[in-house]
């Protein structure tokens, strides 16, 4: 009889049970070759059974064939008494089977409400009310959380939200009960033929229709079945119906805030921010961010509502780790990320400094290769499995940069991501142009193939060698990336990088996807930063520049007046700053009557065409822009009361 330890460390016996679930000789692996062979399992009702093992041990290939996946080669699998040996993963989920995988377990831009629901879609309401209490009383802490989106969560929480979303799916009448979602995404390409899901859709009375008029279901498509912003070649697949629904309603919310052309690709509904100012400003010449700047720009990303951020490279100094450990306990920050080499010491620096994460720099490029390591693409991939290795068993969060993708052979790119991938050692992916070389059309094409060659998350980092670095951006997320690494005012060495604060509104006034970032905070919040840093922003940098609301020309301005859309591509309230009118050798007549009116002056009872001449006069001598004293200087000589006297520093008017 077998014995179990009670509380108290005594060993108790406990009767003899048939076991739940039997698993007895199974043999499972890839295309016919084993992975693991002659396995046993027995887990009793009411127990937890853990499956203990290194990285590659083979334990995910066991939980797959258990659970229906393409991964049983030869064994038994009893369920209650049942031989299940082979039964598809729709057929084990009626019986109550359900399987959270490492990755792509949950919805990302569902909330965490809306992901419990989803859990027991097929069932009557009470009963997913029912289900959800008792997810709830497992897992408290989902309670506080209830309308955050999954994409905002922890890894901790993210993984409560998975296991309380197949709970909710646990069937008490296994003849009714099922969620496809739940446990057949063992293979990332599973598509149910849209036909016959319907089908079954019908037959369980849950059937959805998009505005479209194709049919849709949450668990329809690729990858996890049915996640928002899946790519797919099919635009009347149901996740396409999906994704444009999201983005319609995406566009509606912002209609408000400016009128733009709407891209004529599709893109996801939300793409995230990971921000690199605090390690790409440190690389750029000049600029040295000690602790207290740091902190400083650390706040004011956490201000906007970015939470995931790169904040040093821990091998650079003693000093660089002091100030990484300072921005980890300042808590400020949610998602900290440091850039490591492919090196196990690296990764243990990083870990000392608490950080949430690593990103592991390991190029297959021929021009890194050669000239800074002198190994092979196979060396490089062994080093960057160690090390990968290593920050797992750490627990952190672990992400591939192959730097310098763009000049990269995709073979070699496969061979690296490829095999992390297999190892389950990653979370995700990154491309990154080194010496911004890409073009739009060649970022486009690398993403999708990325995607459909990993799966994983793809974040990219562009520089802006050719200023192509934003326009690569938005074209990586057309492709299906779902992070953009970006500084701001594009800080960083060389030419920089894309620019946070011009990547986030493209991305919400012309792509119209989610950032999560507080618009209205976005330019005064990255004009302090840009102080912070020791910046001298250029005059017309996007955005936070101080012409980029700013305006001087005839023509402009008379359209401002009316409408600020008629001289701006969005409200200049939208991101926090405002529109100004400032006098010149280009300004107008509207311009003048405005500037006059707001200082309680009316313009009738003036010689307005005289002012135009003698502004355009005197900006043309002075080769400056005018001030409203200056203005005024004007209409008094005009008047006859005084004459005309320099004034250096000139004041603008608000629209």
């Amino acid at each position: 009889m077998p014995t179990s330890r009670a509380n108290d460390g005594v060993p108790r016996r406990v009767p003899a049970a048939s076991p739940l679930l039997s698993v007895q000789g199974l043999s499972a692996g890839y295309g016919g070759s084993p992975v693991v062979e002659g396995v046993d399992l027995a887990v009793l009702a009411g127990r937890v059974a853990c499956v203990l093992g290194p990285n590659g041990a083979g334990k995910s290939t066991i939980l797959k064939a258990i659970v229906g996946g393409r991964t049983l080669i030869s064994g038994r699998v009893v369920l209650a008494g049942n031989d299940v040996t082979g039964l598809g993963a729709d057929a084990l989920a009626r019986r109550g089977v359900g399987y959270v995988p490492q990755v792509r377990d949950c919805f990302d831009t569902l909330t965490v409400r809306e992901n419990l629901e989803m859990g027991g879609y097929l069932l009557r309401r009470h009963e997913v009310r029912e289900r959800a209490v008792e997810v709830l009383e497992v897992f408290p802490a989902l309670a506080e959380m209830l309308g955050r989106r999954v994409l905002h969560l922890s890894g901790g929480e993210r993984k409560m939200v998975a296991i309380g979303s197949v709970w909710t799916s646990r069937p008490r009448d296994s003849r009714r009960a099922c969620r496809p979602s739940c446990c057949a995404i063992t293979s990332r390409r599973w598509r149910p033929k849209e036909s016959a899901y319907c089908s079954w859709s019908r037959k369980h009375g849950r059937l959805w229709r998009c505005r479209t008029g194709h049919t849709s279901s949450p668990t329809a498509g690729s990858g996890h079945p049915g996640r928002p912003g899946s790519s797919s070649d099919d635009p009347t697949s149901a996740h396409s119906c999906w994704a444009r629904r999201r983005q319609q309603h995406v566009r509606s919310a912002r209609s408000r805030r400016v009128t733009a052309t709407p891209s004529p690709q599709p893109a996801p509904s939300e793409v995230m921010i990971s921000d690199c100012t605090l390690r790409e400003g440190d690389q750029q010449p000049g600029v040295i961010l000690g602790t207290s700047q740091k902190l400083a720009i650390a706040g004011i990303l956490a201000e906007v509502g970015i939470r995931r951020a790169e904040i040093g490279t821990p091998a650079v100094s003693e000093g660089e780790r002091e100030a990484i450990a300072a921005v980890v306990d300042a808590g400020r920050i949610a998602e900290t990320i440091g850039v490591c080499r492919a090196r196990t010491d690296d990764v243990e620096l990083a870990y000392r400094c608490g950080l949430w994460g690593v990103v592991i720099s390991s190029p297959v490029s021929q021009y890194q290769l050669e000239s800074k390591f002198g190994w092979s693409v196979s060396e490089m991939v062994d080093a960057a499995v160690e090390a990968h290795t290593a920050a797992r068993e750490l627990g952190l969060r672990t992400f591939a940069s192959a730097y310098d993708t763009l000049r990269s052979g995709r073979d070699d790119i496969r061979k690296l991501y490829g095999e992390l991938r297999r190892q389950e050692l990653i979370d995700g992916v990154r491309i990154v142009d080194t010496v911004g070389i890409g073009t739009p059309a060649e970022v486009s094409a690398l993403v999708k193939w990325c995607d459909d060659e990993f799966g994983l998350p793809i974040e990219v980092h562009f520089h802006d060698d050719f200023g192509l670095a934003m326009a690569n951006a938005l074209s990586a997320v057309q492709a299906g990336a779902r992070w953009v690494s970006c500084s701001i005012a594009g800080v960083g060495e060389r030419a920089g990088n894309a620019a946070t604060e011009e990547i986030v509104a493209a991305l919400e006034f012309l792509l119209h996807v989610s950032t999560g970032v507080e618009l209205e905070l976005l330019g005064p919040s990255f004009i302090r930063a840009a102080e912070v840093i020791g910046l001298r922003l250029q005059d017309n940098r996007a955005i936070i520049g101080r012409n980029s609301f700013r305006h001087v020309s005839g023509i402009s301005i008379s359209g401002l007046i009316r409408s600020p859309l008629a001289a701006q591509p969005i409200e200049a309230e939208a991101v926090g700053r405002h529109s100004e009118i400032v006098l010149g050798k280009t300004s107008g007549r509207a311009a003048i009557e405005h500037v006059l009116r707001s200082v309680g002056i009316d313009p009738a009872t003036l010689d307005v065409g005289g002012l135009v001449e003698q502004v355009k006069s005197v900006a043309e001598s002075t080769r400056r822009i005018l001030s409203v004293s200056d203005l005024l200087r004007l209409v008094s000589a005009q008047e006859g009361r005084a004459g005309f006297v320099d004034h250096p520093q000139p004041r603008e008017v608000k629209r």
